[in-house]
């Protein structure tokens, strides 16, 4: 696939998937800095975003098709440092359809699962699935966690919103600002 390219204040950052993962910082005048291979994985790179924020690459590897073989990796260049979450044969009905994940200040791996099913599946290092909602044909998951987890997905008679996952509530855990439903209150 294509690369994915980020820019902070001082570099461009590119990331490409050859037999890996390859990393290119370039100056703002295009001349290297560095390159270097930051790692290996035997499933392919489905989707990959820069966060200039924590200088980190965010990358879903995905067994694909009818597979359910899942790795999520978040990458600091810089340091060399890794987070990473691996599920082998997540236990779902349906196939996958779409897929996002974050990762939290606290290291914990939430992630969003969109199904042939038509459901959208909530997780949270492996605990779940919490459906947050059904019926649609696809949901453009995205998911942004710090300190809290909040789940963003769209849907026909709401758009495109975000809730938030709180651990912290005893029941719910899903908290809907808008109150319009779209997901378990």
């Amino acid at each position: 696939g294509p690369p994915t390219i980020g820019i902070d204040g001082a570099h461009i950052h590119i990331l490409s998937a050859k037999r890996g993962l390859s990393y290119v910082k370039l100056d703002h005048r295009g001349s290297m800095v560095t390159i270097k291979t930051l790692l290996k994985s035997r499933l392919k790179l489905h989707s990959c975003r820069y966060s200039a924020e924590d200088g980190c690459f965010k990358a879903i590897f995905w067994s694909g098709g009818k597979g359910k073989d899942l790795q999520f990796q978040v990458i600091y260049p810089e340091s060399g440092e890794r987070k990473c979450y691996q599920i082998e044969a997540l236990d779902i009905r349906g196939e996958i359809s779409e897929v996002a994940f974050d990762c939290d200040a606290r290291g914990r791996f939430h992630y969003l699962v969109s199904t042939s099913r038509k459901r959208l599946l909530y997780f949270r290092d492996g605990r779940g699935p919490l459906c947050l909602a059904k019926d649609e044909e696809t949901y453009f998951p995205d998911v942004v966690a710090s300190d809290q987890a909040y789940l963003g997905f769209y849907g026909r008679e709401t758009g495109y919103r975000f809730v938030q996952f709180d651990a912290t509530r005893h029941r719910p855990r899903i908290v809907d600002f808008d109150g319009q439903g779209g997901a378990p209150t």
